[in-house]
């Protein structure tokens, strides 16, 4: 491994140091000093000597052997959780096409290990049974053509969070905002499809559109697709429109699912 590619390698370290650093601040970043000079050094004590002793093939093999130790007994930290989530993760991520109609779970667990074992899929609500409040919405709107001030959604933001209160909405005006943006999503993708984050991003240069805000699904241990976290509006007007296929990215497969696939 020569020098260009050696410091090509610790870019990812320099960067999400930086990235954090803006984003929380220094004393965050020394409450977690340690962690952060863990994983750096880590790398330069740890993962240079063996890629020279073993080669970068042996060693990959070697490091996926471990991960696969990880994944099967969850031996992850939960700042890990987060480095896995921003370095890993977005390498990973990949576009899928899937029935929307198949996605029939929901599940909220905050930020996704790729491959994890355990009961965390046995959690997932059914949204047959158990629809989440942004698809009722979503029939209330436009099978039911109830304007959007009247739907429960709307009511329910007025009467519980107010208006300075919410992390969501400081005004009653960004809340009809929101409103609004969702209709006319409805109608974008009514006319021109469901469309994906970088095509969107082609139409409109200035939107915060990434492949990290994509709709989001995990594979349980049976093979169902769950619902991850945001994108339950965009889901219920791709059922209610009966579209074929929409674009997801697989945030979480389980660890039984993964290994009868082969992918372990």
């Amino acid at each position: 491994m020569d020098k260009r590619k050696f410091y090509k390698y610790y870019n990812v370290y320099y960067y999400a140091f930086f990235k954090v650093l803006i984003k929380k601040g220094p004393f965050y970043i020394l409450k977690r000093l340690p962690s952060f000079l863990f994983h750096f050094f880590f790398g330069i004590i740890i993962d240079y000597p063996l890629i020279i002793i073993l080669g970068p093939k042996n060693t990959k093999k070697l490091y996926f052997a471990l991960f696969k130790f990880r994944c099967k007994h969850n031996l992850f930290l939960k700042e890990k959780n987060l480095w896995l989530s921003q370095t890993i993760l977005k390498n990973i991520y990949k576009i899928s096409y899937v029935n929307p109609n198949k996605v029939k779970y929901a599940l909220q667990l905050g930020t996704p290990f790729y491959i994890q074992s355990g009961d965390w899929d046995l959690k997932k609500r059914n949204l047959e049974t158990n629809p989440a409040v942004n698809e009722i919405t979503v029939r209330e709107l436009f099978v039911d053509k109830i304007p959007y001030r009247e739907t429960k959604q709307y009511k329910e933001a007025i009467k519980y969070h107010g208006w300075g209160k919410s992390s969501w909405f400081k005004t009653r005006r960004e809340l009809d905002s929101d409103f609004e943006k969702k209709i006319l999503m409805y109608y974008n993708i009514k006319k021109s499809g469901y469309k994906t984050q970088e095509e969107l991003k082609k139409q409109d240069k200035n939107g915060d559109y990434n492949i990290m805000n994509e709709l989001r699904v995990s594979i349980d241990r049976n093979g169902n697709y769950i619902l991850e976290n945001a994108g339950s509006h965009r889901l219920a007007i791709a059922k209610l429109l009966k579209l074929k296929k929409i674009p997801v990215v697989v945030a979480r497969i389980h660890y039984l699912w993964a290994k009868s696939k082969g992918l372990l």
